[in-house]
């Protein structure tokens, strides 16, 4: 098995923290497409050079960039009790948000500051 989101789905399901409140649904939902948008902004490019400027610039874009998408997600991850997308235990869509958040903390994309 080769897709990321299937395997995480799988597991999810093993553990029990798929959820099946609609409204926690919902908002898991929400923020996992929000994270399917989010990915679609980050620049690449054949051109190294080119590619460091854009990624740079959308590290520190707060229109488009980085900080917009982290700006709303604190928002959400507030208005849902500050700690889970959805609910007060981990859901499935936690683990996704996991794997993107390490994915920048872990220095995954070059060009863009650990600490943004």
């Amino acid at each position: 098995y080769t897709q990321s989101r299937a395997i995480l789905r799988f597991a999810s399901t093993l553990a029990g923290i798929i959820p099946t409140d609609p409204l926690v649904v919902l908002k898991g939902e929400e923020v996992q497409s929000s994270i399917d948008d989010f990915a679609k902004t980050i620049p690449f490019s054949k051109d190294e050079e080119e590619k460091k400027t854009k990624r740079e610039q959308w590290a520190e874009d707060e229109t488009n960039g980085l900080p917009k998408f982290f700006k709303w997600l604190d928002a959400k991850l507030e208005a849902n009790g500050g700690t889970f997308t959805g609910s007060s235990d981990i859901t499935i869509y936690d683990l996704e948000l996991l794997a993107l958040i390490a994915t920048f903390a872990e220095g995954v994309f070059d060009h863009v500051p650990v600490d943004k």
